[in-house]
């Protein structure tokens, strides 16, 4: 009875190295998908990065954009301001 024991633990033995030496059918195309995958996710790093500089550019410009426009808007003010104060000064 030991001596079949012993038998049966040296065929698992010997099975298991067998089975991990045998390379999934699978493994091939996972590779291949897990190279993929790698390859767009630093795509959609670098587009993301891209998006938030753009974003950026554009919150700049649209800051200035709102600048300008209260200096416009300022300068009309002044120059009604003096025109409205010659206008009274002449009366």
């Amino acid at each position: 009875s030991c001596e079949k024991h012993k038998m049966e633990l040296e065929r698992g033995e010997k099975r298991l190295a067998t089975v991990m030496n045998v390379r999934p059918a699978y493994m091939e195309e996972y590779e291949n998908l897990q190279k993929d995958l790698q390859r767009l996710f630093s795509v959609y790093v670098e587009r993301s990065r891209n998006l938030q500089w753009l974003e950026n550019q554009l919150r700049g410009l649209h800051l200035l954009d709102r600048h300008s426009q209260e200096k416009a808007l300022d300068n009309i003010r002044c120059s009604q301001f003096n025109k409205h104060k010659e206008h009274m000064c002449r009366e």
